[in-house]
């Protein structure tokens, strides 16, 4: 019995929470890794050179992507901003 137990233990596939699902939500890992796989070459299409390789560690990746995305917000913001300042803008 003990046997059947460990050996179903070994079987089950890995689980974990997704850093960013509901709580109590569980995924299986494998899963998990792939959503958080980035690829540096999309994100900063301009770049010359493989990012990737560049940064293969993936909290640079997830640092990097956010630096981009929180560029785009101020980007976004500024021209928002200079859209209201503008004559005849609203205010």
């Amino acid at each position: 019995m003990e046997n059947e137990l460990s050996e179903n233990l070994e079987q089950a596939p890995a689980k974990a929470e997704a850093p960013d699902a509901p709580l109590g939500e569980v995924v299986d890992a494998e899963e998990a890794e792939a959503e958080k796989e980035i690829d540096l070459n999309r994100v900063f299409p301009d770049a010359e050179g493989d990012l990737n390789e560049l940064f293969p560690d993936a909290e640079m990746k997830t640092f990097l992507k956010k630096i981009k995305r929180n560029q785009k917000d101020l980007d976004r913001m500024k021209e928002n901003f200079s859209d209201r300042a503008a004559p005849g803008g609203k205010v």
